[in-house]
C-alpha cells in the first residue's frame, strides 16, 4: 500500500473520484473511484482561503460540475522527499 499524503492549502483540491450519495463501496486503499458513480460531478476537498477555517481540512469534501472553474479551485502537487 502507498503512503497517503494529508496536506491543506489555499485552494480546494480537485479529486479524481466521482460523486456518490455515500461512501458504500468506495475503494479501501485510497485508489480512485470512479466506479458507477455521477461522472459529471467531482469531489473537492480541503478549503479555502475564501472560507471558515473549520472547512479548511482534508476530511471535509464536497461537490462541484468537473467543469467549474474558480480562483479557490485548483490541484496539489505532491512529491515524495525520498
Amino acid at each position: 500500500m502507498s503512503p497517503i499524503y494529508d496536506m491543506h492549502s489555499n485552494v480546494w483540491e480537485w479529486c479524481a473520484d466521482y460523486e456518490y450519495d455515500d461512501y458504500q463501496g468506495a475503494p479501501l486503499d485510497g485508489s480512485v473511484w470512479v466506479d458507477d458513480g455521477n461522472e459529471e460531478y467531482r469531489i473537492l476537498r480541503g478549503g479555502s482561503w475564501g472560507h471558515p477555517a473549520n472547512l479548511c481540512r482534508s476530511t471535509f469534501r464536497f461537490s462541484g460540475a468537473a467543469t467549474t472553474k474558480d480562483k479557490q479551485i485548483g490541484f496539489r502537487i505532491v512529491c515524495s522527499l525520498i
